[in-house]
């Protein structure tokens, strides 16, 4: 805004910083060159400052109207001043220009390639007269490094400073203010910045020539001076240059011992260990990080964030011991951190604090969840887990969640989900992925487990349909009032759609009727459901499922009967551990149930074999078996196997059962051959005792066994010829008789 420059004054308290006093708060000074895509968001969230704070801008114009694309034009519609500038590949000098025009009490200086998310936080820095108690301020500047802006980095940056007469830009390259005064207020707003987005490497190049040069030259100048090597490392690691930028960690370690530099230092020696692992040198990584953690200089948040890459590098060397400690020393710090963010601000350097976003600790977790697994701490997982709040995004991924289960599962510690799942109720949901590895654990174990497992998240207080469903379960289990749980269910709208499939078996236990938790599906959902209850019972189990389903559900739908007792003996018949010789008995009943449902759906003349193809796959198989079975039963093997391929052909899936089939068949076949062999060694051998008793003349016991045999044996010509025999000496003893 336009302002009328009032006549300044000096703070007369001679025995601190000479502050400037004005009724003019705040300068704010912008460097324009080139960048018409950000100048205009540049400016506008300049302006609520601006219109907010008594305050001027001054644009310093670095290229001239004559060469300007556009940028300087709309600056002018903003500024209070517009100041030319000859350029000179001196910052300092260019923001100097700025600087020496200026009227504010204090001195906030940007570029025209960055702009503020919210500067609400500054505003209301100014009027609340906050501003009073500091000598400068920090922000974060959130530097992208591609087009779509989503890989990016926040450095914290001391742009806004209370003026003093002898304040002046510093250093050609990567310029600062000086002297700035303490306290520091550290803001928790930032501003973009685009400026290290580059159209190509020659590009990347150029500009990191552009400021190491002038870096080099101003460290000749000043070699203690870490904020340069800070700068110049920075630059070295962005080039991937990693042996130069440890050369002057090295360097800068030993420069300056000053506390004053303190958080710059913390911030060159992480760099350090950034710069091994970044040349691939994860051991010696390793070895410096744990000197560095013992030295008294070496600060929380450095700390933090060399624990952090040293976990980077343990997770490289599969040296799960290490990268476990890491990820728990990682999230010790960070809670600290959560809890006084007051020395996170006091502590962070440049991007330091980019250690505390979410992929970083999601990465550090991810650690812990990962190492605990490879050791089989499972228990220390679990204790680890209990310190989580769950109340991040992040700490949803399905991957801790399923370990963590896992090591539930493997150390009793039902209470550990229990809370979590509580914890992730709280806020509004379970993931999909956890909630299913849950359904998984709970019908999956066996006997005590199962029971543990579901009642403990029964326990939990929710109208989720299914812990309602596992709490009507174990209500049934413990002997409990069962009818008051399937109302509940019944009052808070659960059907037995899956994963709520053990409602039917609670209801049939029960002796109640399931139908109203059925109702409500439709033909997929309860054909699902039924599909899942089989599944996952045992054979024994499910021959008790039948029985009970035959007294309650068939009265009250035969349909939903007839599929379920078709799905129980499809799995018994598939199961490996039916019987052979059971095989065929059970076959029948699959196809007395599979026709009977088949037939209340389909109308009479698909059954005929010219409509066939138009019934689905199951039903022509239970057709083909029907017919297979008939073939057998009249011993008309060629028939039998012929529709036993017709099978296969109908139903691929159950290749293999009907494999099984053909050799009980076989068998069959087998075992009847055999008798008939001994059968007729047996005939041969009461033949010759016919024969013997004819010959002496037991013609009475010949015929009676001979009766019995020709019964069995109708068409034997031996038996017809013994039939001779036996005749003509029943005819010769009965003229024997007559004659005496």
């Amino acid at each position: 805004m336009k302002v009328n420059l009032p006549k300044l004054e000096k703070n007369k308290n001679s025995t601190g910083p000479n502050f400037i006093r004005s009724p003019i708060k705040l300068t704010v000074s912008l460097l324009v060159s080139n960048q018409i895509g950000t100048i205009r968001k540049c400016m506008e969230s300049l302006k609520p400052i601006l219109d907010a704070v008594p305050s001027e801008l001054i644009v310093v114009d670095t290229v001239g109207p004559e060469n300007s694309d556009g940028s300087l034009a709309i600056a002018k519609e903003y500024a209070d001043q517009v100041i030319r500038f000859e350029w000179c590949d001196d910052f300092a000098a260019a923001r100097n220009a700025g600087l020496s025009r200026a009227k504010g009490e204090w001195f906030l200086f940007v570029d025209d390639d960055e702009w503020f998310e919210d500067p609400t936080e500054i505003v209301a820095f100014f009027q609340s007269g906050e501003y009073e108690k500091y000598g400068c301020t920090q922000y974060a500047v959130r530097s992208y490094e591609d087009e779509e802006m989503t890989r990016y980095s926040d450095g914290w940056v001391t742009r806004l400073a209370r003026r003093t007469p002898e304040m002046k830009f510093i250093h050609p390259i990567h310029e600062m203010l000086s002297p700035v005064y303490k306290p520091e207020k550290k803001f928790l707003c930032y501003a973009h910045h685009v400026g290290y987005i580059f159209k190509n490497k020659e590009e990347k190049k150029e500009h990191f020539h552009r400021n190491v040069y002038p870096l080099l030259e101003e460290i000749e100048k000043h070699p203690n001076d870490l904020r340069l090597m800070m700068q110049l490392i920075q630059e070295y690691i962005f080039n991937g240059e990693y042996e130069k930028a440890k050369e002057y960690c090295h360097r800068a370690e030993t420069a300056n011992d000053d506390p004053l530099f303190d958080a710059i230092w913390n911030w060159i020696v992480t760099a350090l260990i950034k710069a091994l692992i970044l040349q691939e040198h994860k051991e010696e990584a390793m070895e410096e990080g744990r000197r560095l953690l013992e030295l008294p200089r070496t600060n929380d948040l450095a700390k933090l964030n060399i624990t952090y890459l040293m976990g980077n590098a343990a997770e490289s060397l599969q040296d799960y011991e290490t990268m476990m400690e890491c990820a728990k020393e990682y999230h010790r710090l960070a809670q600290y951190f959560d809890e006084h963010q007051d020395k996170m601000l006091e502590q962070v350097m440049l991007s330091q604090g980019d250690i505390l976003m979410e992929d970083r600790r999601k990465a550090a977790y991810r650690a812990m969840f990962l190492s605990c697994k490879k050791l089989e701490r499972y228990e220390e997982l679990c204790t680890f887990a209990e310190g989580i709040s769950w109340d991040k995004e992040y700490m949803k991924d399905k991957l801790y969640l399923l370990l963590l289960l896992e090591a539930a599962d493997k150390t009793d510690r039902y209470d550990i989900i229990a809370r979590t799942v509580e914890k992730l109720l709280a806020q509004g949901e379970i993931p999909e992925e956890f909630q299913n590895a849950l359904q998984q654990v709970c019908n999956s174990s066996d006997g005590d487990r199962k029971y543990q497992w579901r009642k403990t998240l029964a326990g939990i207080e929710s109208d989720d349909p299914y812990f309602l469903t596992l709490k009507a379960w174990c209500t049934q289990q413990d002997g409990g009032d069962v009818a008051a749980a399937l109302q509940e269910c019944l009052d808070h709208g659960v059907d037995c759609a899956a994963p709520r499939q053990d409602l039917l078996l609670v209801c049939l236990k029960a002796g109640f009727d399931p139908t109203p938790f059925l109702a409500p599906l439709y033909l997929e959902d309860w054909v699902a459901a039924f599909h899942l209850l089989v599944k996952e019972m045992s054979i024994g189990e499910l021959q008790e499922l039948l029985r009970l389903a035959d007294q309650i559900l068939y009265p009250a739908s035969q349909e939903k009967f007839y599929f379920l007792a078709k799905l129980i003996y499809q799995k018994i018949l598939v199961d490996v551990e039916t019987p052979g010789e059971k095989l065929w008995e059970e076959a029948g009943e699959y196809i007395r149930y599979t026709m009977a449902y088949s037939q209340n759906l389909y109308r009479e003349e698909m059954f005929a074999p010219d409509q066939r193809s138009n019934l689905p796959r199951e039903v022509l198989f239970a057709l083909s078996l029907k017919e297979a079975r008939d073939a057998k039963d009249k011993q008309d093997w060629k028939q039998a196997f012929a529709m036993l391929k017709e099978c296969v052909r109908a139903y691929p899936p159950n290749k293999e059962l009907v494999n099984r089939l053909v050799d009980q068949i076989q068998t069959d076949m087998e075992a009847e051959q055999e008798q008939f062999a001994q059968f007729a060694e047996m005939a041969t051998k009461i033949k010759q005792s016919i024969h013997q008793m004819i010959g002496s003349g037991q013609v009475l016991e010949a015929r009676g066994i001979l009766d019995q045999l020709k019964a069995l044996m109708p068409q034997d010509p031996e038996i017809q010829d013994l039939e001779k025999k036996v005749s003509m000496s029943e005819r010769l003893n009965d003229l024997t008789t007559l004659m005496h």
